[in-house]
Order: C-alpha cells, then structure tokens, then sequence
C-alpha cells in the first residue's frame, strides 16, 4: 500500500486523451547549461593536461675524420641533455556559448625547469685543431604564458552500433601561441658562459643549437599536451551530456513491462547557453484491470518552450543547468504507469501493516452499525479502482501538485460463505511532492505532503447500511489517520537518494519551480561545483545504493540520475519491491 501511494503520488500524470502510449513526446525534456554552467566544466580543463611533465634525456653524438696515410679528426662533438621537465598550469579557461559553436579559451603558464632544479646540458666539442670545449650548462626559463583557443562543435547523431541519437562533440585542432623568446632562457656555463656564443656557432655548423635542446623539446610537449587533451575534452562532454539518455525497461507489476525512452533529438546554441532538447516515449500494455475505464491515452496540451537559460524570478542562485519536463511528457509516464496497472491492488492482512485489517475497521467508519453482519471480526480486503490516472500541474504550492479524482476503494468481508463488498469509497485529494536537497550529504529527498485533511470522501456503494453513507464519510479521516498514515510514515526517508559526483563535480544546489510562458513545465535549476559529499546513490550497474551517505563513487553520471527522478525511483521502488520479497 506504501509503495502504491509513494508512487501514485511522486509520478503524476493526466488522464485525458490525446497522446497514445508509446507515441513520441517532442520536447519531452529540455536540458540547459547556461554560460555559468560552463564555467564550471571548464574547471574540469585542468584535470585533462598532467601538471608536471618529464623532458626524456637527449643523447647526441657525431664526428668526421679524413684517412689517406693517416687519419686526422675533422669535427667531434657529443651532447647530453637530462633533467628537463616542464609545469603547465591552466588558467582563466572558459567556454563562452555564442551562436551555433562554443568557443573555448584558456590561458596556461608554462615553467621549464627553475633556478633551483634547472636541465643540465653536457657537451664535448672539437673543431680540427681550433676549437675543444667540454662542460656542463644549467638551464632554466622564465614562465612563459600560452594561449589556447580553439571553437566546439555540438551536434546530434546516429550510432551506428545501437543506432541511437546520441550527442557528438567535435573539437578541432587548438591555435595555440607563447611568448617564449631567447630572453627568457638562462643558461649558466659556469667558466665556458663566454664561450657560448662561440659552442653556438660551432654547433651550429652541424644544425645544432644549444637553446634548441630547452626551447624545442618543451614546444613539443605542449603541442603534445594542447592537442591530447582534446579527445577527453569531447569524450567529457559527450558523456556528461549523453547520461541523460535513458532506454530502460521497468516490470511494474508481475505481468507488465515499462519502457522509457529519451534521446537528444536537438541542439541550440546561443549566447545564453546551450539546449539539448529531448524526444521521450512511453511505451507499456494495457493491464486487464484498466480496459473497463475506457481511458487510452494521456493528454496532451499546447504550451510554449521556456527561453534559453530563463530562470523563475526569485531563484535564489545563478543556475548552472536548468531541467524542463514537460507537463505532456509526466502525463504520459504517469499514464503509462496507471495503463499498466500498477494502481490496481488488492490489499490483505499480510502482518505488515499497523493495524490488522479485519472488520473491526468497519466499526471504525461507521460504529456499531456493522455489529449485526459480523458477530465477530473476520478478515477484510480493500480493492483499489483507479477509475483516472493522477493529474499533475506545476504551478501550486509545492514542486508537483497532484490532483487525485476517483481513486476508489472497495471493502470485502466474508458473509454467508462468500466475500462480499460491503462499502465502496471514491477518494479525491490535492497533494503535493517537494524535493529537499541536503548540500552537505548530497541527498535529495522528495517530501510528500498528503494527510487526512487532504481527502475528500464520497460514498459511491453501500446497499448494506446506505444511512450510514454520512457517518462514515464524517470518519474516514480517522480511518486515514489510522491505516493510511502510518502507511506513508517513513516515506520521506524510504524516497531520499544520494547524488553521484562527476570527475570531482557535484550538486551543490537544487531548486524546483514551475517554469515557462504558462508555468506548465516543470522546471528543476542547479548549480554544481566541488561538493562537501562523497558520490552515492547509483553503482556502475544501475541499482540503488545505501541512502545513508555511504553510496559509491562514480566517474560517470549513471543514466538514471540525469535530469530525470522518474527512472530513479522506479528503479529504487523495484529494488525494494524485490527485497521485501526475497
């Protein structure tokens, strides 16, 4: 019963007609990273070039002789160069979204070596009988500023493997420029420092220079450096981007399977931020239970898209991503989910719920007027008759605002040897889920707000005692308060999860509201940095870890925790389903 209601409550959704199961929703979510957001992935920037890097050691050796009767040394030279390494610290990068590309910039200070720990550079020179130097120099170079610049490329593709939309993240080779110069270079010959002009034009006879073995091999490892880190950067994007697909498929009762589906079917990139829009389906069959309503696809309603990056007014941070669902889209998940019948439930005295469910809970509708049918208490049973799905709309008083019409419950009790309904109730309520987001554990919990003064009772069968009908709507708030609510007691803490962090990001604020021209999406904004909490919630095989802080870590955002709560909670709900089974 707990389960029944926790999800009838968390995925809402309209009853109407317009939008069969399984049809496209255009739209369906819309994902914005506004020019803060990328702010933040920028600062995953530095993690792609390693901080310090080894310059291998350079080994060169030549001669020349001449041989008639004897053989006499034209030239003989040899050079080492060991010790070399270079920093490479990324500042001040940022990707700003422009129109249709987004431009990435950065700015990198480069140390080769230092005085302290300068490159050491070994040479023997010989020239005929002129010239023969041997000595070690100490090098080192002033930081030198690199400046990167190259555009991005964003757009949406087939896999040819799963033959799947999928986001593809192009970047091209970087422009990059330094200000590195001779004057930056010091080279320390101790007694030979004079003579360095001179080892250079003796080198240089061979195409060799000395200043070639600092400033080269350190131009090569940051060609190295800029051009290797640009299949992470795409890999990055794509990844963080493409989590939010989601095909997965859910047994929502023992004989039904619901399939989700959402994938990136567009991009838009202006100066306000970048948009993936999303196409979602959901596809199940008819449950046996559901034919009799005749109700066979969810509403759709006209609505405009919110702009690009908009936020509602009084949104107390600059969001870093903003999350659209729109209302047709949980329409039809909830649809899809009632369709299939996971709002038709028998409930029986199993010795799980607070109180035994027997005919002693007539009594308590309607004292002493049931007394004459059961001189004892025997056992009953409440069938459900979700007659509607829920309807859902996101302008009220909390993040999703639920209207529950004609849910109606059947109460059987055995009489004269056959189990009999002795009263039906149709039950309509206004309730409400909010999520909390703790930013120091990095829990999100979804608080539902649903009790006795929310319900408005109708007696819709009651041939045994119809002078009863007032007095038992008069009472059934106490019947909720007595079985309902300790049902939903707990049910905040069973619906809290923990986030995952991504390459060191994380959730740092959550804010949900309702969004667009008409206020008909539901809109979820947050920002993201370093968190203060360790990674939980979801492992790499997409089940639901320990709520209580002590979840995994991941490098990657698992599908069922991107932009959507829908498939997280479905997932959680079957896991716990299947352990209280087991």
């Amino acid at each position: 019963m707990r389960r029944l209601l926790s999800l009838a409550l968390v995925f809402p959704a309209l009853a109407l007609a317009d939008i069969p199961v399984g049809e496209e929703v255009d739209g369906a979510v819309l994902v914005d990273v506004t020019p803060s957001g990328f702010d933040t992935i920028t600062s995953l920037i530095p993690s792609l070039i390693p901080g310090s890097i080894v310059i291998p050691d350079i080994h060169m050796y030549d001669y020349e002789e001449t041989c008639i009767i004897w053989c006499w040394d034209w030239y003989e030279y040899s050079l080492d160069v060991n010790n070399g390494w270079v920093d490479i610290g990324v500042n001040n990068a940022q990707i700003t979204p422009g129109y249709d590309v987004l431009d990435l910039s950065a700015t990198a200070l480069v140390t080769v070596n230092n005085y302290w720990d300068p490159i050491y550079i070994a040479f023997d020179a010989y020239l005929i009988e002129f010239i023969n130097i041997d000595g070690t120099c100490e090098g080192y170079m002033d930081p030198i500023t690199v400046d990167i610049w190259t555009p991005i490329y964003v757009d949406i593709v087939q896999n040819p493997i799963t033959m799947q939309s999928e986001l593809d993240v192009t970047v091209p080779d970087p422009i990059w420029t330094w200000n590195a110069n001779g004057d930056k270079l010091h080279i320390d010959c101790g007694t030979l420092t004079d003579v360095i002009d001179g080892l250079n034009w003796v080198l240089g006879i061979f195409g060799v220079n000395i200043y070639d073995f600092v400033i080269g091999p350190a131009e090569d490892l940051i060609d190295e450096q800029v051009m290797g880190m640009i299949p992470e950067l795409e890999q990055t994007i794509e990844e963080a981007f493409n989590a939010a697909n989601i095909h997965e498929e859910f047994p929502i009762t023992d004989d039904v399977i619901l399939s989700i589906d959402l994938a990136p079917d567009d991009v838009v990139i202006t100066p306000s931020g970048m948009r993936l829009s999303m196409l979602g389906a959901i596809e199940t069959d008819m449950d046996e239970c559901i034919e009799e309503y005749g109700i066979h696809a969810s509403l759709e309603t006209a609505s405009s898209d919110p702009s690009i990056g908009s936020a509602p007014v009084g949104l107390p941070f600059q969001h870093d991503v903003g999350a659209f669902i729109d209302d047709d889209f949980l329409n039809q998940a909830m649809f899809g989910i009632w369709y299939g019948g996971l709002l038709c439930q028998v409930i029986e005295d199993d010795g799980t719920l607070p109180i035994a469910l027997d005919t002693n809970l007539l009594g308590l509708l309607a004292p002493g007027v049931y007394d004459e049918f059961f001189s004892e208490a025997v056992p009953i049973m409440i069938t459900t008759r979700p007659a509607k799905p829920l309807e859902a709309y996101a302008q009220g008083p909390h993040d999703v605002n639920v209207s529950l019409t004609e849910l109606g419950l059947d109460f059987h009790a055995e009489l004269d040897g056959r189990m009999t309904r002795m009263v039906g109730v149709n039950l309509e309520a206004e309730a409400g889920v909010d999520l909390v987001f703790d930013d120091q554990t990095g829990e999100i919990v979804i608080d539902v707000a649903f009790d006795a003064d929310d319900v408005v009772p109708s007696i819709t069968f009651n041939e045994f005692t119809p002078e009863a009908n007032d007095t038992i709507v008069a009472s059934f708030s106490s019947v909720f308060d007595s079985l309902v609510g300790p049902i939903l007691g707990g049910l905040t803490g069973d619906l809290a999860f923990a986030l995952p962090t991504f390459e060191g990001l994380g959730l740092t604020g959550l804010k949900a509201s309702a969004a667009g021209p008409s206020n008909d999406y539901f809109g979820f904004f947050a920002t993201a940095g370093q968190p203060s909490y360790p990674g939980a919630g979801c492992d790499d095989s997409g089940g639901c870890g320990d709520t209580g802080g002590a979840g995994c870590t991941t490098g990657h955002l698992p599908s069922r925790i991107a932009f959507l709560l829908l498939p997280v909670l479905l997932a959680c709900f079957r896991r716990r389903q299947q352990s209280d089974r087991a």
